[in-house]
């Protein structure tokens, strides 16, 4: 290979056309007909370029080892990325065989997602909140796995808006519009915590998070604005801070995607220092020390 695997890589890979333009909605395609390899932060004089050869990166260590082992016939080298213990801490009672199987089965989820047999929307998001109340028993609020089924929640939360029909308008029966809105707010956060331990506020997952956060915001100011000053008081207290995180949260996601796309190095000199972090998040000291991009025009 050109470039070696890290588990939390300093890269993206992008085939030919993947990468999207963020100028606008970051839904258009990438002008570039070639693969492409994007800095998700600043690289030192002299840094090893890496990409993950894993595709998602919230695994824990034994399943990263046993896929790179399978996939590449060798056994995995340890990273010299440093993580915080809790991102691996589980309780004693969660057995090696118990946190495998949800590795798998969130593994099969996410393939059958991928190629449109997932099924309803509202079905899977049960599933998985079933999943998530017998996960986070037994495992660290901060656990890589445990990020890996919040965004997979705020992922089927997003889709359930999408599709409201399969929603109820009020909270008895199925789940209401409101209801799964509440669901995302509270994955996205926690997704939020956790990635500030393990990547760059300019990583386009840290985009997604945020993007997922405002829209969750945005619902319940439209649908149940009681539900979200009351369920997230210490966040969005009331209309004003909520509106405010939300208009805060869409600029954030912008900044960061519009650094993948032409001009990105435009772009980043106007990204606050603070990106990432909004009134009611618990900045840990990690968050601190991320490093913020300050040349893209290699890229462009």
């Amino acid at each position: 290979a050109l470039i070696n695997h890290s588990c939390f890589p300093n890269c993206l890979k992008f085939g030919p056309g993947e990468r999207r333009d963020g100028a606008d909605d970051g839904r258009q395609r990438s002008w570039c007909s070639k693969s492409e390899i994007v800095a998700v932060r600043d690289l030192r004089a002299g840094e090893e370029i890496t990409i993950s050869f894993l595709g998602c990166l919230e695994r824990s260590a034994k399943r990263r080892a046993a896929l790179f082992r399978r996939q590449h016939l060798v056994e995995l080298v340890p990273c010299e990325v440093s993580l915080s213990a809790e991102l691996e801490t589980s309780s004693d009672a969660l057995g090696a065989r118990d946190l495998e199987e949800l590795e798998v089965w969130l593994d099969s989820e996410e393939a059958e997602d991928a190629v449109g047999k997932a099924g309803s929307a509202v079905q899977r998001l049960k599933l998985l909140l079933e999943k998530e109340e017998a996960a986070a028993a037994q495992l660290h609020p901060r656990h890589l796995v445990l990020c890996r089924l919040h965004r997979r929640i705020a992922f089927t939360a997003r889709a359930a808006l999408a599709a409201p029909q399969q929603l109820s308008i009020s909270s008895a029966g199925v789940l209401s519009e409101a209801k799964v809105a509440e669901v995302l707010v509270r994955a996205a956060l926690e997704v939020r915590l956790t990635q500030a331990l393990y990547l760059p506020a300019t990583h386009l997952q840290a985009a997604e998070a945020a993007e997922d956060l405002a829209t969750g915001i945005a619902v319940l100011l439209g649908r149940d604005r009681q539900r979200l000053f009351v369920g997230f008081r210490e966040a969005f207290p009331d209309f004003s801070s909520a509106s405010a995180a939300e208009s805060a949260l869409r600029r954030e996601a912008a900044d960061v995607r519009a650094l993948y796309c032409a001009g990105g190095a435009e772009k980043q000199k106007k990204m606050p220092s603070d990106a990432g972090s909004i009134k009611g998040e618990k900045p840990t000291p990690e968050v601190a020390e991320r490093q913020q991009p300050t040349d893209w025009a290699i890229f462009d």
